[in-house]
Parts: C-alpha cells; structure tokens; sequence
C-alpha cells in the first residue's frame, strides 16, 4: 500500500512529505511487534529467538553508518533530521532503513519473501496505469495542476518526478520479470505479462533515461545468471523480448521517434564527456553539478556539511558558470546518490556504505550459487534488481518514496546469504 499513502488535499503538493512519517511510524510499530512476539509469544515461536537479536557484520557496518550519520547531522549547520519537500535523507530516515534491513534480514523463508515482492508487484499496477493516463492528460490529483510540477508529457505517477517513479518502475520491472520466468501455469505466465506491459509502457512516459539504462543491466543480469543456464526460460525470455520490442515500436512510431531520440542522448552525452565537448550540458547539466560540487566535498570531507544542505552549499556563489548552466533556480541534490553522500554526509560515510552494498552483494550471488529452482531464480531477481537500482542511483539520489523497497530487497538478498533459522518465527508472525 505504500505507493497510495499520498494526502494531496492539503496543498502540499509533495507525497514524499506524508510517506516520510508513515514509513518512520511503519518501522517503528514493527519493531515494537517484533519485541512484544518474542517477549509474549509462545516458547516454539521463540526457537531461534537468538537469531532476531545477533547482529551480522553488515548490521555493524551499518551500526558504523548511522555514528558516521549522526555526528554528521549534530555537527551542521543546518541540523535536519528528516527533511522536506522530495529531500529526505536526515537521520532518523537513515536510522528506518537501517532497521528495516535488519528486520527484513531476519525473514529467510523463501515462500515469505515471495509472498511479499508478489504483494509489492500487485501494488504497482495502478501507479503504473495513472502513469500511462498522467501521459495522454488524465490528470486527477491536484498535484497534476502544480505549474511547479510541470514536467511536459513525462509522467510521475504518485511519486513527486519522473526520475523517482523511473527508479521505482525499474525495481518492480525487474522483480516481474523474474515471476514471469518462473511461473509454472499459463494463467499466471499472462498474468505477470501483462504487468509487465503496463511497467514498461509507463517507464517509457516516463522517459527517464536512468531508469532506462538500470533496467536494462538488471535485465543483462537475469540473462546471464538465470536464462542463460535454463534452455526451458530461453522461449519465455524471448517472447518478452518480441513484447517489449513491438511496444516499443508502435510508441516510439505513434510519439515521431521521441524516444529513440531520447535513448540516442544517453551515447551522445556519454561522447560529450569522454571527448570533453560541450560536457557541462551532459546529462541535463548533471555533468556540471559533479564537476562543480567535487571542490565542495574537499572542503567537508570528513562528516559533509550535513543531511539534507545539500542545496545550502551548492549555490550560485560557488562557480561563476552556475547560472549559465544551471540558471537561478536552487538544486536540492546532486543527481548522484554516492556524490550526495559524500558532500552531504562525508567520504568515510560513503565508503562505509559501498562497503555494506559489497557485503550484500558479494555474500548474495555466493549463496544463489548454491540455490537450486525457483529459489535460485528468485534471489538472481532480487540481486538484478538491487544492481539496476545501483546503476540508475549513478544519476538520481535516494529518496523515501522508492529507498524502502530498495533496502527491503538488501535485507532479503542478504537474508540467504546468512545462517539464520528464524522460519519457525516467521510462520508464527504470519498467522
């Protein structure tokens, strides 16, 4: 349900700003059940209690993270702890993610976890079918009519921006593709299809390029690791293919080729920078942003200059070329997740980061190496799509509205790749 926590009757035209509080007072009250279930329930329900308590050498890494956070946070010069507006990265939203990982972590049980992405990719059809309408004018919510919000024909669905909701898009593309692949009946092989059909004509209005490039090395992903060693995968994977293809022509034809043009951009800014021509303008001036926000991450390169400054240290009166390129409008972030966190928070907190990610990643594919069936299928799903969401976070920040599922996945993935036992539990909390 968390796509539709929206309240947009009250005139703040940010979404983010409601799903902040709702996911903080999510992962708060699943704590609380969490503790209240082991202290309270009955003896066979607390067999492996002792897993819910240990803590892993990522959830160290992460116990780092927060220190290296929260120093960072009480020594700004703008103290925020969650943040406004689409900008939401202050401690205590670091600290949910944190904990959602942990407990996510705990739930090992492979039909669990299933249950729970088949929810999340249930959940994604009607932001992916308002998506499509946003697209051809069928603006419902007030937040449509914002001129603020005006993003042309791009849509954004429930999520603020067209470069959130592609990130979104591509985490739930990605987790479909890999029910698809492994559904046994007809029924559900058309059903997921058809999903599918709707993620994807949505992330294409919503013509983000990032989103784009994400989904298609998660894809390459599920090739390599899933489809590539099951003959049997190989007729399903290639009547996606002729799908995607054939939308992809008749949009593309029906649009006079904007979006083979808008795909052509991503070589063309890629030879701008290598070739150094006309590079500022790459990427939408997001080469500009990196190139002048690098000085600024010397100046705070221990601790940043806090969650959320990112638009107080990044102004005008840093580059004479600012409003060449960027004009006078304000910039609430770097349009780089790792160059957001580095700036904002520090280099020490970056690199404690990309160590965590390692840790999962690394200790993920090792143990789907040692899966076998659906599992397997299923934890090379989950990695593809952690993998695209990395990639296309080269070009876009974390925000609140998308994060939660991304370190949901984290928590699965690393879940398997650890010798928990807590299924007992699990099966328990269920009912």
């Amino acid at each position: 349900m968390y796509p539709y926590l929206i309240f947009p009757f009250n005139g703040n035209h940010y979404y983010a700003d409601s799903k902040v509080y709702y996911f903080i007072g999510f992962v708060l009250i699943a704590e609380i059940w969490k503790y209240f279930s082991l202290a309270f329930g009955s003896p066979r329900s607390n067999k492996g209690g002792r897993h819910f308590h240990s803590i892993t050498r990522a959830e160290s890494t992460l116990a780092f993270l927060i220190v290296l956070i929260g120093c960072s946070s009480l020594l700004s010069h703008n103290i925020s702890l969650i943040g406004n507006k689409t900008e939401h990265q202050g401690f205590i939203v670091m600290l949910a993610y944190v904990i959602l990982f942990a407990t996510a972590a705990r739930f090992s049980c492979f039909e669990t976890q299933k249950k729970t992405i088949f929810m999340m990719i249930f959940g994604s059809i009607l932001p992916a079918i308002y998506g499509i309408l946003q697209h051809f004018g069928w603006s419902l919510l007030p937040q449509d009519h914002n001129p603020g919000f005006y993003f042309g024909s791009r849509s954004f669905s429930l999520f603020d921006n067209p470069d959130y909701f592609g990130s979104y898009l591509a985490l739930l593309l990605l987790l479909t593709i890999t029910f698809f692949l492994s559904a046994k009946g007809r029924r559900h092989k058309i059903l997921f299809l058809i999903i599918l059909c709707a993620l994807y004509v949505s992330l294409l209005y919503s013509e983000t390029r990032s989103a784009w490039l994400g989904s298609v090395v998660g894809f390459v992903t599920i090739v390599l690791f899933v489809v590539a060693r099951r003959r049997h995968l190989w007729r399903a994977t290639g009547l996606l293919l002729v799908t995607f293809v054939l939308i992809f022509a008749v949009i593309n034809a029906s649009s006079r080729f904007t979006y083979s043009n808008r795909a052509k951009t991503i070589a063309n800014d890629a030879h701008s920078v290598i070739t150094n021509h006309n590079s500022n303008t790459a990427g939408a001036s997001r080469w500009y942003i990196w190139k002048a926000s690098l000085p600024l991450i010397k100046e705070h390169f221990w601790l940043g200059s806090g969650p959320n400054t990112f638009r107080h240290v990044f102004h005008p009166g840093i580059d004479p070329d600012y409003k060449k390129y960027i004009g006078t409008a304000k910039i609430y972030d770097a349009n780089n997740d790792y160059l957001q966190i580095a700036l904002t928070m520090g280099v020490p907190t970056l690199i404690v980061y990309l160590l965590f990610l390692f840790m999962v990643l690394h200790s993920g594919f090792k143990k789907a190496r040692m899966l076998k069936g659906d599992q397997q299928i299923m934890t090379y799903g989950m990695l593809a799509a952690i993998v695209g969401y990395l990639v296309q976070a080269f070009f876009n920040i974390s925000v609140v509205s998308v994060a939660p599922y991304f370190w949901l996945l984290l928590g699965f993935v690393y879940s398997r790749s650890v010798s928990f036992e807590p299924c007992s539990i699990e099966h328990n909390q269920l009912n």
